[in-house]
């Protein structure tokens, strides 16, 4: 995949699954890695066949999340985040997030902004990693985008310097850095004019 032979790829994929199908680490490590490399729908496609093959309750939590992790519609995220485990802190931020998304999409800010907070609580309260920094991050600008309150785009920025800190080489966190930064250059040079 990683060097265009998508082709090739799928079919070393199909060969080990039908090899081995029922084996439940292989078809979600198959679909981590097509998540890996972008192939959102095919990714979709092995978690679901994860959770309907799998027996045991944690194993369809665990394909529930990452079914849910690779899509951008956000009625289908939340119904398969519903069904991961609820326990899980990353679960439900992410929950929270995507509910707090729709409510933006409804026009419900009061209930977006509660969602938010909620979905930042989580974040923080995860052992900080450069994972857990730049999600909670992002959901600072998402509140920020929401209330217009500077503080929270600052907050952002704080967790995103600490993030890079932490791992300056992914190119998502840098990427997610970069971008923030210079809005928050051009909001201080025009904002008040606004």
């Amino acid at each position: 995949y990683w060097l265009g032979r998508h082709d090739e790829g799928r079919q070393l994929f199909d060969e080990v699954l039908q090899a081995n199908p029922d084996n439940f680490d292989l078809q979600m490590g198959v679909a981590n890695m097509l998540r890996e490399v972008g192939a959102e729908s095919e990714c979709r496609q092995h978690a679901e066949q994860a959770y309907k093959s799998a027996a045991d309750p944690q194993q369809k939590q665990s394909a529930a999340t990452i079914r849910a992790i690779a899509t951008d519609d956000l009625d289908e995220k939340i119904v398969w985040l519903d069904r991961a485990d609820d326990s899980n802190g990353r679960v439900q931020a992410l929950l929270s997030s995507a509910r707090a998304q729709k409510a933006v999409q409804e026009g419900r800010d009061k209930e977006a902004v509660d969602l938010y907070e909620q979905s930042i609580a989580y974040y923080e309260s995860l052992p900080e990693s450069a994972s857990s920094l730049n999600n909670g991050a992002l959901e600072y600008f998402s509140l920020f985008a929401v209330t217009g309150d500077r503080s929270k785009f600052d907050r952002g920025l704080e967790m995103m310097e600490r993030c890079v800190a932490l791992d300056p080489t992914d190119s998502i966190v840098l990427y997610n850095t970069a971008v923030f930064a210079a809005s928050g250059v051009v909001q201080a040079m025009v904002g008040d004019r606004i």
